[in-house]
């Protein structure tokens, strides 16, 4: 067993790992945080003494971890449909009379597209379903499933930048 070097590593990998998580993250910048949380998580393991076998493999594994992390945050972060309604709901007393309300706006928009354009919608981005999961329920294939979801969200951008340009005009 051997001690990890962390600077080393840094060199001799960073181009390698970047590229890997690149690969599974779009945002250039967002990767870069990453692959530092990722030589930070090493740092500190390197700090307590342990060892392993493979410093490279346990590297990749751990970044790969990071992104993992990572992208089960961002789905704990996005709304449920439960929260969305709550929202709305308490958004309505809070808001004042020059702003748009946003979430009103996206509910009641919502309510204007197709029944199996919104049932696709709220099931993949409001309950947080998988898209395999919701085509299955719904007995459609997987790419019309997608289909909706895209074309909803399309309407929904569509329609709150015409009615709430500087989100400074009410929408209902």
């Amino acid at each position: 067993m051997e001690k990890c070097n962390t600077e080393e590593m840094y060199h001799l990998y960073r181009e390698r790992l970047l590229s890997l998580i690149q690969a599974k993250v779009e945002d250039t910048q967002k990767a870069e945080d990453l692959l530092h949380d990722s030589f930070i998580k090493l740092e500190n393991c390197c700090d307590q003494d342990c060892e392993c076998n493979q410093p490279r493999s346990y590297l990749f594994r751990l970044a790969l971890n990071v992104v993992f992390d990572y992208f089960k945050k961002r789905k704990k972060d996005r709304l449920t449909k439960i929260e969305f309604t709550r929202q709305i709901d308490s958004s309505n007393k809070d808001q004042s009379e020059a702003s748009c309300d946003i979430l009103k706006c996206i509910n009641q928009f919502l309510t204007e597209t197709s029944a199996e354009n919104r049932i696709a919608y709220e099931q993949v981005d409001l309950l947080q379903k998988s898209q395999i999961e919701v085509a299955k329920s719904l007995n459609i294939p997987l790419p019309t499933l997608k289909s909706r979801v895209q074309r909803t969200r399309k309407y929904l951008k569509a329609k709150i930048e015409n009615c709430c340009p500087d989100n400074k005009t009410k929408c209902y």
